[in-house]
């Protein structure tokens, strides 16, 4: 159960997806529904890992944003501050610090907040919404932020975030593409982003 969590993290924390033009819309997963949609606004670029993971980081590097969705009825049963405390800890964290009730894509979740210092000594602050939208199906937004960053780049971090929609049409099967391996769950994705 947790193992899905933990390739997900693999996966998001190596933002080493090719990124693509701003103004697009993204669904994860890509194809079957339900779906996490996010369009992008101008100077930010995004990019699926391997997993099909979706990373979204402003053109300045002053955050990042990244969107999953499980579909393993195992985790089903699996309480969210449980999956929650997994997430802080693949991604090296410590535990989160506060909890509040979120929302993502419209759907009641809860929120987990907490901080760390990553490979290049840059405090950033993380955010963690998950909600379970059926028996097998929880969406997850992991936002970062270096701590104390100016309200201008915290406000588009955030209001990114909150923009996050929900689709339940599935949308038709890309052509594929190569996948390449996604690194260990580490700092990568913070490191990769320039946090």
């Amino acid at each position: 159960m947790m193992k899905t969590i933990g390739i997900w993290l693999a996966a998001a924390l190596s933002l080493g997806a090719a990124a693509t033009a701003a103004a697009d819309t993204y669904r994860v997963p890509k194809t079957g529904a339900p779906a996490l949609t996010a369009t992008l606004p101008s100077g930010w670029s995004g990019g699926y890992d391997a997993a099909g993971n979706l990373h979204l980081t402003p053109d300045d590097h002053s955050g990042a944003v990244m969107l999953s969705m499980t579909t393993d009825p195992s985790v089903a049963g699996v309480p969210v501050p449980t999956l929650a405390a997994g997430v802080f800890k693949a991604i090296g964290a410590p535990p989160y610090s506060a909890t509040a009730p979120a929302s993502l894509a419209g759907i009641a979740g809860s929120a987990f907040a907490g901080s760390f210092t990553n490979s290049a000594g840059v405090v950033l602050d993380v955010r963690l919404v998950i909600a379970k939208l059926d028996g097998s199906h929880q969406a997850f937004l992991l936002t970062l932020k270096p701590h104390g960053q100016a309200d201008a780049q915290a406000t588009a971090v955030d209001t990114l975030g909150a923009s996050i929609g929900l689709d339940t049409t599935a949308a038709p099967a890309p052509a594929p593409t190569p996948a390449s391996p996604s690194p260990p769950a580490s700092h990568a994705a913070a490191d990769a982003a320039g946090l």
